[in-house]
């Protein structure tokens, strides 16, 4: 299971632990944002949400089609 974190500034704190005692702390900031094709599909979702939908709906009937095209059983939907 992936958890995936809001973008945003982070301070992520690591221990080392050895017999049950906390040995070593360090601290470090991360920056946490999103990239590639997921940065640009919710950069289209915010700034061009017209577009976006009707690319959506685009995607969604043509897997549609696709999936019934490669699962046809020979005619008729039963």
């Amino acid at each position: 299971m992936a958890i995936q974190a809001a973008p945003g500034d982070y301070l992520v704190t690591v221990y080392a632990v050895k017999d049950h005692r906390v040995v070593e702390q360090a601290e470090a900031k991360v920056n946490v944002e999103q990239v590639g094709i997921v940065k640009t599909l919710a950069n289209m979702a915010r700034d061009n949400a017209a577009l976006y939908g009707f690319l959506s709906i685009g995607i969604a009937l043509s897997a549609g089609f696709g999936v019934g095209m490669v699962f046809r059983k020979g005619g008729g939907s039963h």
